[in-house]
């Protein structure tokens, strides 16, 4: 969580660049200064700070979170690139958690992709009521392969996996305009 937390600082700060060639904001070590070669979903909170181009939110989207090599798929996103090679669909190496999921989703409302946000709410609400219809459970994280929860079944942040349905129903955001 340090590392999603420092990326956060860095997208805020004016030296901050996307890494040349990799079309991503990449995090950094905060021990080397050298960037981090693995991708995870912190890498699209530059989203939510607002810093990327539209040019970059659309190669962002279009090479790495619909990339299903990456993060996209039936289940969205895995908390480390399916490409990745500690790819485990073992807690932090691989598994959704609806924390990450709903700020990307919310990265994803200050540029015009609606039909991306959309496919994300989607992804999102059918991955919670998987787990709730099976087991009325709501999980602290769920397996990007399988989709079944994992861990403890009545936690409340997997519940966040719900909210991109709500914001794109209107039912929230009406009174800022949808933003």
């Amino acid at each position: 969580m340090a590392i999603g937390l420092a990326l956060l600082v860095l997208a805020l700060t004016p030296a901050s660049r996307p890494a040349v060639g990799a079309g991503l904001f990449l995090n950094r070590n905060l021990e080397t200064g050298e960037p981090d070669r693995h991708l995870s979903p912190t890498l699209f909170y530059p989203l939510l700070a607002g810093v990327a181009t539209r040019a970059q939110a659309e190669r962002m989207v279009r090479e790495h979170l619909l990339n299903e090599r990456e993060f996209g798929g039936e289940w969205v996103p895995p908390s480390i690139a399916r490409s990745d090679p500690q790819f485990a669909n073992d807690y932090w190496k691989g598994e959704i958690w609806g924390p990450l999921n709903f700020l990307v989703y919310l990265g994803l409302r200050g540029y015009d992709l609606p039909g991306v946000r959309r496919e994300i709410a989607l992804k999102s609400r059918l991955l919670l009521l998987k787990s709730w219809e099976a087991s009325r459970g709501i999980h602290e994280n769920y397996n990007a392969t399988t989709g079944e929860g994992t861990f403890d079944d009545f936690y409340h942040w997997g519940a966040l996996l719900g909210f991109p349905s709500f914001y794109e129903s209107g039912t929230f955001g009406a009174r800022d305009g949808g933003r």
